[in-house]
């Protein structure tokens, strides 16, 4: 009983961890866009 509920709660930490680093990833990429844009607006 333990043990299965202990998985449960293991599975969805896990996919709650995962979710938070694709959305980190994802704000990271958009932000180096947004930089990269902007720079590149400037030097045009």
């Amino acid at each position: 009983m333990f043990n299965r509920e202990w998985i449960k709660i293991d599975r969805m930490l896990a996919s709650m961890i995962s979710i938070g680093a694709i959305q980190v990833i994802y704000n990271f990429i958009g932000l180096l866009l947004v930089y990269t844009l902007k720079e590149w607006l400037n030097c045009v």
